[in-house]
């Protein structure tokens, strides 16, 4: 079957969007939440996977012009 990934993982790809849960260790998971999205040098945290990830959309947008997703 062909694989139809949402607008969302589309822009992840296409932008090299990473994200994942931080290590329950780490100063950064005890600071910034429990979640980080990155994209080259850019790095945004959230208490879950989607909102690091709509917090680094809208950087991505200020700084580098990318629009998120969502947005025609």
């Amino acid at each position: 079957m062909e694989e139809h990934p949402s607008p969302k993982v589309r822009w992840m790809r296409k932008n090299k969007v990473a994200a994942y849960p931080t290590d329950e260790d780490s100063r950064e998971f005890k600071m910034f939440g429990a979640h980080i999205a990155e994209c080259g040098e850019y790095k945004e945290f959230g208490p879950t996977k989607d909102d690091a990830i709509n917090r680094l959309a809208q950087i991505l947008w200020i700084k580098e012009d990318i629009k998120p997703w969502n947005m025609k």
